[in-house]
């Protein structure tokens, strides 16, 4: 291979931060079992902080040789869920993970030289029970840092606009968005998305759980806004909250 093709492989480690040793969240895991799963399992994500979530296959990739019971190490998993430390969905029938703060800790990750995931990523879909109840990817302690408060949206949407007209709005800034978004991302982040309310400086857009509020919040809000100024003609602040 020459020098200007561009080769894509697995990394083969990850960078684990002095910070593990002070992280709260990891030393509220029950016990050193937990724990070392943790650690160990950082080498195995790819570069978009994913893997397989299922205990028995968890068990075969992050510790083979240890005599670790599937029942404790589904207990573990369930562990890092309640935590935070991780997120497990499903997709076509099977178990998959990813670690919400995996960029964050990787310094000078080279996306660009490692091969593309091949676990897919999570949907609103993912998380449906059997009975076709949506529940939320995060647990209770992962949504309380969100940056939203979804008592103050309940407060002002008295004096919001029509329902129907921000609607309207938002098809219009959907449609922007697709254009400026790539497909994937666009389906799994947007797609689900309603306007709910507006008034003059700001935009309630209703998401339909608390990962996706989370992610929107972080990572496409400055988009968001910019698009829907462009939709108003005005600057527009904009907020996020959990369809009931």
């Amino acid at each position: 291979m020459s020098k200007c093709q561009k080769e894509e492989v697995m990394a083969r480690g990850r960078m684990l931060s002095k910070d593990i040793s002070l992280d709260e969240k990891v030393d509220a895991l029950s016990d050193d079992t937990a724990r070392l799963l943790f650690t160990w399992m950082i080498p195995h994500l790819d570069r978009e902080g994913r893997m397989y979530g299922d205990a028995q296959v968890f068990k075969s990739l992050v510790a083979p040789r240890r005599h670790y019971s599937l029942r404790k190490v589904e207990k573990s998993l369930k562990e890092m869920v309640n935590l935070g430390l991780i997120v497990r969905y499903n997709v076509n029938g099977n178990t998959f993970l990813f670690t919400p703060n995996f960029e964050k800790h990787q310094t000078g990750l080279r996306k660009e030289r490692e091969s593309p995931s091949q676990i897919p990523s999570p949907t609103p879909e993912s998380s449906r029970s059997n009975d076709g109840v949506v529940t939320d990817l995060l647990p209770p302690k992962f949504k309380r840092s969100l940056s939203i408060s979804i008592r103050e949206d309940e407060e002002k949407v008295n004096t919001l606009l029509n329902k129907n007209e921000a609607q309207r709005i938002w098809s219009s800034t959907l449609e922007k968005l697709r254009t400026q978004v790539n497909k994937p991302n666009y389906q799994t982040w947007f797609k689900n998305t309603t306007g709910l309310n507006c008034d003059e400086n700001h935009f309630v857009v209703g998401v339909p759980n608390s990962f996706i509020a989370d992610y929107l919040s972080k990572n496409q809000r400055a988009l968001i806004e910019k698009t829907l100024g462009e939709i108003v003609g005005r600057n527009v602040s904009v907020k996020f909250m959990i369809n009931t």
